[in-house]
């Protein structure tokens, strides 16, 4: 395959492909356009990588692209025609299920546990609400409830809510 990005410079390939990333999880319609075009930019950098001393791949996606090395390569195959989105999501998703049917065969306690699609229980009456002036005992008292919860659907916002609380 020809370069066709053998002028960008290589911290540029890693935005260039880190954009059009985000823009295929973000637009789903045009996610195959995106993945593509993000996958020739890394094909582009990985062939430039292995050919620069000291560099290696997954260094360089941690420094300039934010995305592992094994999401990188499956947008390779996505760009180089080996392998489609459709069929990596399946491939996701039996993934999840398999390791899923093998926790609950594994530990007693997650045959009865919550499916990710239930609500987010509401505090018991005992705890207190905290002041309302008082926004770091707010966001508290609203992580403790949802990791009382303890839904896959909340870990995002958890993290989120850590991250903020170390701002505040």
């Amino acid at each position: 395959m020809t370069s066709t990005y053998a002028d960008v410079p290589l911290d540029q390939l890693g935005r260039e492909a880190m954009a059009r990333i985000a823009a295929g999880d973000k637009h789903k319609d045009k996610a195959d356009q995106m993945f593509v075009s993000a996958g020739l930019y890394l094909i582009e950098a990985k062939t430039r990588v292995a050919q620069t001393k000291g560099m290696s791949w997954s260094g360089w996606l941690n420094t300039h692209c934010d995305v592992g090395r094994r999401r990188a390569d499956e947008i390779i195959m996505i760009a180089d025609g080996r392998t489609t989105i459709e069929e990596l999501r399946a491939a996701t998703r039996d993934k999840v299920k398999a390791h899923r049917e093998r926790a609950k065969a594994t530990n007693p306690a997650l045959r009865n546990a919550q499916s990710v699609e239930s609500p987010t229980p509401e505090a018991p009456p005992w705890e207190p609400e905290p002041a309302a002036d008082d926004p770091r005992a707010v966001l508290l008292a609203d992580l403790i409830r949802r990791i009382s919860a303890a839904s896959l659907q909340d870990l995002g916002w958890i993290d989120t809510t850590i991250r903020s609380l170390r701002d505040i």
